[in-house]
């Protein structure tokens, strides 16, 4: 049932520290609602160069789970700065919806890495539902 929900296209754009065991949020959707995820464009590129070891996978994560919507890339364990991890085009077809209300969208890395930053960049499309 689509009753109440909301078109919602996000774009996001983050330089930040990955630490591996916490989620990157890229979508956070009003309070009270799901996330309904259709589709999305992700570019992750290697910013200060990383020392992660063994090398890391990178994925787009539903938080309320933990569950991975969908793999994105990986990089080696140092990975030199300007090293595209991934440009990936996501059709999510008939969609995922969040597993829990308030839920969000988030990149998160397999492992700790110890230094170096990743680029985080690209555009959600979806539905936002009441619960």
């Amino acid at each position: 049932d689509m009753s109440g929900a909301a078109a919602v296209l996000g774009l996001f754009a983050s330089l930040t520290t990955i630490t591996g065991t916490t989620g990157d949020d890229i979508w956070t959707p009003a309070t009270g609602t799901r996330f309904y995820l259709k589709g999305a464009y992700v570019l992750l590129v290697v910013h200060t160069a990383l020392n992660a070891t063994p090398g890391v996978r990178f994925d787009l994560i539903d938080s309320g789970s933990s569950k991975v919507i969908a793999p994105l890339g990986g990089a080696a364990p140092t990975a030199a700065a300007g090293t595209v991890i991934c440009a990936v085009r996501l059709d999510l077809a008939e969609g995922v919806k969040g597993s829990a209300v308030n839920a969000k969208v988030q990149i998160q890395a397999s492992v700790t890495i110890d230094s170096g930053k990743v680029s985080a960049s690209g555009i959600l499309w979806g539905e936002e539902l009441t619960a």
